[in-house]
């Protein structure tokens, strides 16, 4: 939602696809209401969410996202946050049950 509203300040919105890819079931798991609030925005704002997939490949010469199901996304900016992982101190803690 914030690139949207970073593309509308710059006139350039109307030209550009904003693409979101979660490997979870919904933008918000934990909360079905809170999750499909979300996809209803997205709705409105012309923001496509592809659920259910994760990233397999980047193809980065080719600006291209590869996807588990098979499926590609091309790209000119790829917005990507890395897999979560508890700190060595927390793992070693005990304290993070399966990591």
């Amino acid at each position: 939602m914030l690139m949207h509203d970073y593309l509308t300040g710059r006139g350039l919105r109307d030209r550009s696809r904003i693409i979101m890819t979660t490997p979870f079931p919904s933008p918000l798991p934990v909360s079905k209401e809170a999750g499909d609030a979300i996809l209803a925005r997205f709705g409105q704002l012309g923001i496509e969410c592809i659920t259910g997939v994760s990233p397999a490949q980047v193809d980065g010469p080719e600006h291209t996202l590869h996807l588990s199901n098979g499926a590609a996304v091309g790209y000119d900016l790829l917005l990507a946050v890395p897999v979560h992982v508890a700190p060595p101190v927390v793992l070693e803690s005990g304290l993070a049950e399966g990591g």
